[in-house]
């Protein structure tokens, strides 16, 4: 278990992630090795289906944006009040970017007063059953979603500085999206999201040139 740090203009927040997937925590395709807990039956089974919910914006609205690969993507958008070079991408439950996450998306713009999009890696598709989910959460192609995470980056411009946020499957995903960001990263919050396995030190006794050094 460690502490993960968020900070925003004039907020600190602090959160505690852990993980309880089935696969390893160091599998070399975290966001793969995350997808195989659709068949671990107590993982299906801990996850209660989202009760009906409908939730009536204010501020937020449905966006359509290019993706890497040339397709469309799309995402929940809320502007913050006041204009901010800040944005905080939001990333779905395995449940897909559904009325709960819009809520959730909207909060987090008006609480902390920068632009806010929920990012759907679903494209479209939402899930009410453990079952529906694990099936969709299975299906998602790496590359298109790294495609539609891209994408959103391309659409909040290369000067906005970017913290990401994510639960269970966006968990995984808003790390992800933190490690492409590069230099426009700020900050990222998983909740119980699949880590990624670092790279391996060179070997002390392999010289740069990759002779070995006899023992």
């Amino acid at each position: 278990m460690k502490k993960i740090i968020l900070a925003l203009p004039g907020l600190l927040f602090f959160f505690i992630a852990s993980s309880q997937e089935a696969a390893s925590c160091c599998d070399v395709d975290a966001m793969n090795a995350y997808a195989r807990n659709a068949v671990d039956k107590k993982f299906v089974a801990s996850h209660d289906a989202p009760l009906p919910f409908h939730y009536q914006s204010a501020n937020g609205k449905d966006i359509n944006f290019p993706a890497a690969d040339g397709k469309e993507a799309h995402g929940w958008e809320v502007k913050s009040e006041k204009p901010s070079n800040y944005y905080i991408l939001v990333f779905h439950e395995w449940w897909g970017l559904n009325d709960y996450i819009k809520q959730v998306t909207e909060k987090l713009s008006s609480d902390l007063g920068i632009n806010a999009i929920a990012v759907d890696l679903y494209d479209g598709k939402i899930a009410t059953t453990a079952d529906s989910a694990g099936k969709i959460m299975q299906s998602i192609d790496k590359t298109r979603a790294e495609s539609i995470i891209k994408g959103a980056f391309n659409k909040i411009g290369p000067n906005a500085k970017v913290f990401t946020i994510g639960w269970c499957f966006g968990g995984g995903w808003s790390l992800q999206a933190t490690l492409m960001g590069g230099k426009q990263s700020a900050g990222c919050v998983m909740y119980y999201g699949q880590p990624e396995k670092p790279d391996k030190p060179d070997r002390p006794d392999k010289p740069a040139n990759g002779e070995e050094v006899a023992a």
